[in-house]
């Protein structure tokens, strides 16, 4: 076995993972053309698929865009407090069961916290441990927020989801609250069905309409708010 035919062997190597790359890339592609999120959210295939965070939030949103309808589905919105800065919801679900306010958390490893600490734990087979803020929390900050802006009629219909993707592995978290639940993506269809089966319709087709056009006056913003709230975010972590 020459040299010569090892290099060629590996020439023919990297060409296929290049053909497999490609294919896969491919198939990605084609597969966000179809969905709707590139017109929800503005974001190119390739801004999307550099970027962890929007990543997740488009897996979420091919998800929730396959179930039954009528629904409404809404990503970054960027609502104002009364204290003048803004929060950032990734994305939020409209259906006739209620107003689910979703945080997408595209990280692997194990995963430990529950309601009441303030830091989570994410684990990796390695040993290495990182910490961050808790979502259940961060998710709440984003319903105060919301309800700011919502008719008070409308509170007791939002429902907290906070999802991880499938790498994930969510060890000891415990949420004993019922309007709140952690799950894995995989889970979301199921959670979804499971809470339909639990409260009866509390919102019409025209109401979902309503609160959908309300909301939209959230998204997209100009670049000076997104810039303000990565400076107020920056300030607080110092």
């Amino acid at each position: 076995f020459s040299r010569g035919d090892f290099m060629s062997a590996l020439y023919e190597l990297t060409l296929i993972l290049l053909f497999i790359l490609l294919g896969l890339y491919i198939f990605l592609y084609l597969r966000f053309q179809q969905s709707n999120y590139r017109h929800v959210s503005r974001n190119s295939f390739f801004k999307t698929f550099i970027n962890k965070g929007f990543w997740g939030e488009y897996r979420i949103f091919a998800t929730l865009e396959k179930l039954a309808k009528p629904h409404h589905i809404l990503t970054n919105l960027y609502i104002p407090r009364k204290d003048g800065t803004t929060t950032e919801i990734d994305l939020i679900y409209l259906s006739i069961q209620g107003i689910f306010v979703i945080e997408s958390k595209n990280y692997s490893g194990w995963i430990f916290g529950n309601k009441k600490q303030k830091y989570w734990t994410q684990t990796f087979e390695n040993k290495q441990k990182f910490r961050f803020f808790n979502p259940i929390w961060q998710n709440s900050a984003h319903i105060n927020a919301l309800k700011e802006v919502l008719p008070d009629d409308l509170h007791q219909q939002i429902h907290s989801l906070i999802v991880f993707n499938n790498q994930a592995a969510l060890k000891k978290v415990t949420v004993t609250s019922e309007n709140i639940h952690v799950i894995k993506r995989e889970q979301l269809k199921g959670t979804l069905q499971q809470i339909n089966n639990t409260i009866s319709d509390s919102l019409s087709p025209t109401q979902l309409a309503e609160i959908s056009r309300l909301l939209s006056a959230f998204t997209h913003p100009d670049e000076q708010i997104k810039q303000q709230h990565i400076a107020t975010i920056q300030a607080k972590q110092k």
